[in-house]
């Protein structure tokens, strides 16, 4: 995977650590979709497991589930019910 580097300089009223830094920008870069969990987790050294810990303690998702989502599995569900109910009908 090609990389690219950034280097960026804050004001010294900012009060976070290099660290601190890079996971914010991986946050944002996970919860946009830009980066997948795992690529996010491997740029910070870290398992996927506490990058998930990580986006809990900033309040976001895991996981983007969209109305469209719901009324996909929606019909589906629906669908395999009628299944169901026609194979116990015969």
């Amino acid at each position: 995977m090609k990389t690219l580097t950034v280097s960026l300089s804050l004001p010294a009223t900012v009060k976070i650590t290099e660290q601190e830094a890079k996971e914010l920008l991986m946050l944002k870069l996970v919860d946009e979709g830009v980066l997948s969990q795992s690529q996010g987790a491997d740029l910070l050294g870290i398992s996927r497991y506490e990058l998930i810990e990580l986006m809990g303690k900033h309040h976001l998702p895991i996981m983007r589930y969209t109305l469209k989502d719901w009324e996909e599995e929606n019909r589906v569900l629906k669908e395999l019910q009628a299944q169901r109910r026609k194979a116990r009908s015969r």
